[in-house]
């Protein structure tokens, strides 16, 4: 057993590298494998390809009665589209008596893409059957993960510009078979969270000084009007990066009724990432960099954060039956999972003056729980062709009405292709097709720039945008399964 301690390791750390350019669009990502894909991720906790079940459901792993190791390659594209039918920054001021509303429209690009390009997911997994009743494996794999990249002459940048959060999962499982029928598993996960950030700030001393300038002067523009303006907005830029490790639990049960017919379960409890790390300002503006004196010292320094985001809890009941005397077999799935009490994006800082941590960004949502079902079926073609398919229906997290640029989330329908060689008693290749459906959803969304009162002046300024967008997604993976 120790003699692949070193191999295996070395598994991990190379995963570990290709990790850092692993997701691309998505969010919950449930596509642990490539024989998962090829059935549409359908009856993942319960049919037992391969050793990626280990993602899905650790109690699996008694399916198993050799050692077993997997990995994957995916190659994922993403696309996102958002067409911004008006982007405007809206500020509100008061000079004593006298009053002020002003709205000037942010120049550049009105359709923005959220994605640079493709890029690569990979997964690792080991199974090991210790005994005919206990097993252990080791998996390596993401759940969560989301990239967005918007040009920068996006008209929607003062919302969002490049974000990039994703966790890595090293999981340690163990499963026990009690009796002929049932088998118990756990696991746990060694959660790697990061989070990187880079979006631009508005030029707000310009355009609240000019605004005070005009009223000074008596040079008012009627209230409420618009004023396109083709001067440069951008303040600067907004860095934040940082990262957590926290140990989560998952557990799994596998029921088999007969030799043909099997169900399983597994169930991931949510938690909440506070992951440490810091905010800087670059390319500030000469006015931008005296506003932001007070935060940050000088332009491009800044101040320690952390960023809080809750992941949700999660539960999946498969099955899997295979058909007598039949080369067909037919797998399916639900999975539940509690976005509800999910939704928080928080970044926050310490107040050096009070010692106390504040609210510094807020970008949460109110989500709801979603359902996904799936089905799929696989055919032993011949002895060493096995071919799949599988369809899926992914409910969207974003409630009607309450979509944004960073973070939103369709009802997708989601078709699955794939396939299995077998090139020796211990060598089986498989490869695997995903292509999801979206919706095209609407986006209405306000963030506050600067809101305070001094009595003789107050100010109180917010970016608007409103527009539409479309995702789409396509997945295509390879994977090499060493049966000995």
């Amino acid at each position: 057993m120790c003699k692949h301690g070193s191999f295996i390791l070395l598994c991990m750390a190379l995963y570990l590298a290709a990790s850092e350019i692993c997701i691309a669009g998505g969010f919950h990502m449930v596509e642990h494998s490539g024989s998962g894909m090829g059935r549409a991720c359908s009856g993942e906790a319960a049919v037992g390809d391969d050793a990626s079940i280990i993602a899905s459901n650790p109690a699996g792993m008694s399916l198993f009665n050799k050692s077993q190791f997997v990995g994957m390659v995916a190659y994922v594209r993403p696309a996102g589209e958002m067409f911004v039918e008006r982007s405007s920054i809206e500020m509100k001021m008061k000079l004593f008596s006298i009053q002020q509303k002003t709205s000037v429209e942010v120049q550049g690009n009105q359709t923005g893409n959220a994605f640079s390009g493709g890029s690569v997911m990979p997964t690792l997994y080991y199974v090991n059957p210790v005994s005919k009743n206990f097993h252990f494996g080791f998996g390596a794999f993401s759940k969560f993960g989301l990239m967005q990249d918007y040009n920068d002459d996006f008209v929607g940048r003062f919302l969002l510009n490049q974000m990039q959060m994703v966790t890595f999962n090293l999981n340690a499982s163990a499963s026990y078979r009690v009796g002929t029928k049932w088998t118990i598993g756990a696991g746990v996960n060694v959660v790697m969270g990061q989070v990187t950030m880079d979006q631009f700030i508005p030029d707000m001393a310009t355009l609240g000084g000019q605004t005070l300038l005009s009223m000074v002067d008596g040079v008012l523009p009627s209230a409420g009007a618009t004023q396109s303006s083709s001067e440069n907005l951008d303040g600067g830029r907004l860095l934040l990066k940082g990262g957590q490790t926290k140990f989560v639990p998952n557990l799994g049960v596998l029921y088999n009724a007969s030799r043909r017919t099997r169900f399983g379960a597994s169930y991931n409890p949510g938690y909440t990432l506070n992951m440490g790390g810091s905010i800087s300002f670059r390319e500030c503006s000469s006015t931008n960099a005296n506003l932001l004196s007070g935060m940050t010292g000088v332009c491009g320094s800044g101040f320690d954060s952390e960023v809080a985001i809750e992941l949700p809890t999660s539960m999946q009941l498969s099955a899997y039956h295979r058909f007598a005397d039949s080369k067909l077999a037919v797998h399916g799935d639900v999975k539940y999972t509690q976005w509800s009490s999910s939704g928080q994006f928080q970044i926050l800082r310490e107040n050096s003056d009070t010692a106390q941590t504040e609210i510094f960004f807020d970008a949460s949502h109110q989500y709801q729980d979603t359902f996904r079902y799936a089905l799929g079926l696989t055919y032993n073609y011949s002895q060493k062709i096995t071919l799949r398919t599988g369809a899926a229906f992914d409910q969207g997290f974003s409630k009607s009405g309450d979509y944004s640029l960073n973070g939103s989330d369709t009802d997708r329908y989601i078709f699955g292709l794939g396939g299995r060689y077998k090139v020796s008693d211990k060598l089986t290749v498989d490869l695997g097709y995903l292509h999801y459906f979206f919706q095209r959803y609407e986006v209405d969304q306000e963030l506050s720039l600067a809101s305070y009162d001094l009595g003789a002046v107050a100010v109180d300024a917010s970016y608007q945008l409103r527009g539409n967008g479309l995702l789409g997604l396509d997945m295509l993976s390879l994977q090499m399964n060493w049966t000995y």
